[in-house]
């Protein structure tokens, strides 16, 4: 007997917003046909569309590798957390309707992504639909629907919680981060933004997904340890939205190193550095050491140091540009090429990158030589990263040939990691200053601004290394 008794003692949940594809005109033509919960094919519609706003995120973020075209992996047991064991009844009436395709293969079984049990589907946009792959926001009411959705948010959030204090187990600061992420929220212009029923911006629809909790991580990578999170993958033009809880009338400054990986790639040979964060690295001192004082190694430093390097790099390449927005442009081009060229390239380059390597070699000798030497490195000289110069299982074209020009990319990354989490996250913290961190930058409030750069200034001239310039943005 189904119970339509409602008891005082339990409060229902607000309706949730989904999204939802905007050529679909009804949920509920699709559904009562075959007898099935509009609101649960709701909830189906909305994994879906999360799916393909994940792997969305991913083809961006690894432009050039080979994905197939328009389909997304979608992992059933996300679709059975939210959607129950029916689930697949509600696939295969999408299917049937034509709102989605299941990838096939030769075989006519389903087809899998390599080294996943995710499925793969694609949208189906109907040819006369003018908007192109958009989706519209529609209200869930149902209290097991709703329950379900919130029940799998909340998973996500746990997770993350166990690996904060997982990570904790080494460095207690990461219980601390987590609590002042979970603390983070949107501003009201944000929900006034996202409240347009349709939308096909996937950079805003994916800060919508974080605001509500469907995109949730909190993670440490092993190659550069740095700590991933949304709002490390946010736009930057979203983080003016961000607000603690509990100030919510008050925007967040951010303090951003200027020229960060220059900067840390200018502060390697410190002896410091590396024997007290960079331990797996001790071995290269020998190798780099000679280069500290030559007199372009210094200049290069000093320029890294004040925020100039790319200014520099700039005027030896064709002088200053007409006007500010050209001056933009032609830094970011520059800024580019040094990081494909130079500190993340492989030994060999050609064709533009070429070109500009040269130019760098010729202005900074010694510095190419360095970062040259260091590519060079092998899990012989530095056994501790065997797992990225040569990991186990990794078959080369040539015998001789491994991931060492990796390790330029590698020591930065992990020299910025151990002096933000190990040097002036405790400090910050043990000042009593809430801050969230987007790799090089640290979120806060204006109030707490003075006190942080001091010390962060602190911080780096306990390791006997110059302050780098600090940009601060509200």
């Amino acid at each position: 007997m189904t119970t339509t008794l409602t008891y005082p003692h339990e409060k229902k949940p607000k309706n949730l917003s989904v999204r939802i594809p905007a050529w679909i005109p009804s949920v509920e033509a699709i559904t009562e046909p075959h007898g099935l919960d509009a609101d649960r094919m709701r909830v189906l519609l909305h994994q879906f569309f999360l799916c393909y706003l994940k792997n969305s995120k991913i083809r961006r973020a690894k432009a050039g590798k080979n994905f197939l075209p328009d389909y997304f992996p979608v992992h059933s047991f996300l679709l059975r957390q939210t959607c129950s064991d029916k689930y697949l009844s509600y696939v295969n009436v999408l299917i049937e309707a034509g709102i989605i395709e299941r990838r096939m293969n030769e075989q006519g079984t389903a087809s899998y992504l390599a080294g996943g049990r995710a499925q793969l589907y694609r949208w189906i946009i109907p040819d006369k639909f003018y908007a192109g792959c958009s989706f519209r926001s529609e209200s869930i009411t149902g209290l097991k629907q709703i329950k379900a959705v919130l029940r799998t948010r909340d998973k996500h959030v746990n997770r993350c919680e166990e690996m904060a204090i997982e990570l904790s187990n080494d460095n207690p600061v990461y219980t601390e981060l987590f609590s002042c992420l979970t603390d983070i929220v949107f501003d009201e212009a944000f929900h006034k933004e996202i409240a347009n029923q349709y939308s096909s911006d996937l950079k805003l629809l994916e800060c919508e997904a974080v605001a509500n909790k469907d995109f949730t991580w909190f993670t440490k990578d092993s190659f550069g340890h740095r700590l991933h999170h949304p709002i490390t993958t946010m736009p930057k033009e979203y983080r003016k939205h961000l607000r603690f809880k509990e100030n919510l009338d008050e925007p967040l400054v951010i303090l951003d190193i200027k020229n960060s990986q220059p900067y840390f790639s200018s502060v390697i040979v410190n002896k410091d550095l590396i024997n007290a964060h960079l331990p797996e690295f001790k071995p290269m001192l020998e190798h780099i050491a000679q280069f500290e004082k030559k007199p372009d190694f210094l200049l290069y430093r000093k320029l890294c140091v004040e925020g100039r390097l790319y200014e520099f790099l700039m005027e030896g390449m064709g002088g200053k540009p007409k006007d500010a927005q050209a001056s933009h442009k032609v830094r970011g081009q520059i800024k580019e090429l040094f990081f494909a060229s130079v500190l993340f390239s492989r030994t060999r380059v050609f064709g533009e990158k070429s070109r500009f390597r040269e130019s760098f070699r010729l202005a900074f000798p010694s510095v190419h030589k360095m970062f040259q030497e260091i590519k060079r490195l092998n899990e012989t000289i530095l056994p501790d990263l065997k797992s990225i110069i040569r990991p186990t299982g990794k078959k080369f074209k040539y015998e001789k040939s491994n991931n060492a020009y990796k390790l330029v990319a590698c020591l930065m990354q992990r020299a910025e990691s151990a002096i933000l989490f190990h040097v002036i996250s405790p400090r910050l913290l043990a000042a009593g200053i809430r801050y969230v961190t987007v790799h090089d930058s640290i979120i806060l409030l204006p109030e707490h601004v003075e006190q942080a750069l001091q010390i962060i200034n602190i911080s780096f001239e306990s390791l006997g290394l110059p302050t780098p310039a600090i940009s601060i943005n509200e």
